[in-house]
């Protein structure tokens, strides 16, 4: 069986559960074909885009467009004239996907790759599966109800976006699966760290509004003032950083904050591994913007590092309060400030809270069930007869403007 991986940038760091996917299915002995959107820009890359090849199984969308449809990736309200360049280069797509012995179409996201995915695979008469996790069901998705009614699968991370699919895009509760976000616990288990950093608290993401970085700056700071071997180490970049080291100086913290940018997966996990916490205060943003299940958090998790952080959306189904970690209600910075100062002070309760965490990961986002559930419906759609679903008004949209 051939799955082809669709996807917006390929290879970028931010997004190494996609890359984790693709490994673990390629180890399933699965063929897999990446067919990127767009090219990442970042320097720092995985090791495992080496290790496997992976640029080898890679194609980008500009390969397949004329001239005159390059530019904006989203397949959206343009002239006919762009239209009709695009679909030339979806069925340019959809052509060497046939050529190429593809089984599956799989959309890595619900937004724009899931469009792509979606249209490359009816034109390439193959069946179409995508999955969903946070900004692109909530904030970007774009003809969700046409690809909630194509698509033969949609894989949730979490039940939180299980009930958003049914309730607010009338999927089908029978397509929808339940996967997790799996981590590589052999990768993991391979960072060799050394002992605890007494004090030291971690945060890993972007630094974007929705991480809820400047609550953790607050909370920490009045941690500080009680714990004196409290340090606080923010790995991630974003347009927030200049406003968040403003941050760190007004409040007088910044000899115990360092913000370190960037960092390699082994570089971050061996920092995770070392910390005696993890915060990640989540809040849902004004454009309703949200985490699904951050995956650093479930990183630290298996590593025996506790979380701090929110009950927004699907984190509580990772975190139980009080037992393998601590929540706190969005911009609850006291309650947040009263949690990292309880695992940084208590070892029994740190050291509990660790074993539980790891356990819980271990049971619900292990890769071998995620990526089985993934291959498994995979394999299933792919014995099915070829037959795609009726056209609907989305098609009958795209018809009207190529006759114009």
């Amino acid at each position: 069986m051939k799955v082809a991986f669709v996807t917006w940038k390929f290879p970028a760091l931010s997004n190494t559960f996609i890359l984790n996917e693709i490994v673990e299915v390629l180890r399933r002995g699965v063929e897999v074909a990446i067919y990127s959107i767009d090219k990442s820009e970042e320097q720092v890359v995985h090791h495992d885009v080496e290790r496997f090849s992976l640029l080898e199984r890679t194609w980008f969308l500009q390969d397949f467009m004329p001239e005159t449809a390059k530019g904006t990736p989203e397949f959206a309200h343009y002239s006919a004239d762009w239209l009709r360049d695009r679909v030339r280069s979806f069925r340019a797509l959809a052509e060497h996907m046939r050529r190429t012995g593809v089984d599956v179409v799989h959309g890595c996201f619900a937004n724009n790759s899931a469009t792509v995915a979606m249209v490359t695979a009816r034109l390439a008469g193959l069946p179409f599966t995508f999955e969903c996790h946070a900004f692109d069901l909530f904030v970007d998705l774009r003809y969700g109800d046409e690809k909630t009614a194509q698509a033969r699968r949609v894989f949730s991370i979490s039940e939180y976006n299980r009930a958003h699919l049914v309730a607010n895009l009338g999927c089908d509760a029978a397509k929808v699966v339940i996967r997790r976000v799996p981590i590589l616990g052999e990768f993991c288990d391979s960072i060799d760290a050394g002992e605890r950093t007494p004090g030291l608290v971690a945060s890993v993401a972007r630094l974007h509004a929705i991480k809820g970085y400047d609550l953790a700056i607050a909370a920490f700071a009045r941690v500080a003032a009680v714990v004196p071997s409290a340090r606080y180490v923010i790995v991630g970049e974003g347009e927030l950083r200049p406003q968040l080291e403003a941050q760190v100086r007004r409040l007088g913290i910044a000899n115990r904050v360092q913000f370190v940018g960037a960092l390699t997966n082994q570089e971050t996990l061996r920092l995770v591994r070392r910390a005696a916490a993890f915060v990640l205060p989540s809040r849902i943003g004004a454009d309703g913007d949200r985490d699904g299940i951050p995956t650093s958090m479930i990183e630290a998790m298996y590593l025996r590092t506790p979380a701090v952080s929110t009950r927004v959306s699907g984190i509580p189904e990772l975190v139980e309060d009080g037992v393998d970690g601590f929540l706190a209600e969005p911009e609850d910075t006291a309650t947040i400030a009263d949690r990292l100062q309880r695992l940084l002070t208590d070892e029994p309760l740190r050291t509990r809270m660790g074993e539980a965490a790891r356990a819980k990961v271990l049971a619900q986002f292990d890769v071998g069930r995620n990526i089985d559930l993934l291959v498994d419906n995979w394999r299933a759609i792919a014995r099915e007869p070829r037959r795609l679903p009726a056209p609907s008004g989305f098609w009958s949209r795209v018809r009207a403007r190529l006759r114009r």
